[in-house]
């Protein structure tokens, strides 16, 4: 229901009225006899986690206390899932002395340290900062890598995330808090968008892996490594050029 509706930049725009539609979409489903089978939930920005040093010393962004507990008690209420968009390519864009190596699945020169967990990129640390606080179905509703648009978008650190993330997941290792689990995810995209506001950055409409004309980017295994990887799509049409 929405998506993303507490970034920043829109300046608590949507801040009354999240909660309300998320009720009144989950009650109309009910209502339908489609409660049980079709759950409502609220696709988040990361930033709704104010990032501690380490995950356990995470916490909801203060300007969103009171609104985070009431859709976090409507979820848990109604069995839903709480979805939470992770892009590791943001860590980059916005902090020029992130360490690269942190943002991929390779393992990073200087992991991060917390209690017994050990953290190798920064995809597991923002899926555990809601595992400390959250004891429900997590589904992460957006993960991916842009192809243009900023030096860090490009092909071969697309790729590089991309398959990366899909080879872990594979594997069903889970998080250092939640291990041997599988994790549920949707990446992003099928194709680039050229209509989507570049407001957040010009990578913003260059999140496909595939092109307009139906060819795959880059070479690209849904199932792991040693899996088959993307084809062109058939029978491709076009309207005329005007």
């Amino acid at each position: 229901m929405g998506n993303e509706p507490f970034l920043k930049s829109y300046n608590g725009a949507y801040l009354n009225v999240t909660y309300s539609a998320l009720v009144n979409i989950q009650k109309a489903l009910a209502a339908a006899n489609l409660g049980e089978r079709v759950k409502a939930t609220v696709p988040m920005n990361a930033d709704v986690i104010q990032a501690g040093k380490v995950p356990s010393a995470s916490i909801f962004r203060s300007d969103l206390g009171n609104v985070m507990s009431q859709i976090v008690i409507w979820l848990g209420q109604n069995d839903a899932p709480f979805t939470i968009n992770i892009y590791p390519f943001l860590s980059l864009y916005n902090d020029k002395h992130f360490p690269v190596d942190y943002a991929f699945f390779d393992g990073a020169k200087n992991p991060v340290v917390d209690g017994p967990y050990v953290y190798n990129n920064v995809f597991e640390a923002s899926y555990d900062s809601l595992l400390v606080a959250l004891a429900m179905n997590i589904i992460v509703g957006e993960v991916g890598w842009p192809t243009d648009g900023d030096v860090n978008a490009n092909l071969y650190y697309a790729k590089k995330f991309n398959q990366g993330f899909l080879n872990y997941v594979a594997q069903n290792r889970g998080t250092p808090r939640r291990p041997n689990s599988a994790i549920h995810f949707y990446l992003s995209s099928l194709i680039d968008e050229d209509m989507k506001s570049i407001a957040p950055g010009n990578f913003e409409r260059h999140w496909g892996v595939f092109g307009y004309d139906g060819k795959p980017k880059y070479n690209l295994s849904l199932t792991g490594s040693n899996g088959p990887t993307l084809v062109q799509a058939p029978g491709v049409q076009y309207m005329t050029q005007q």
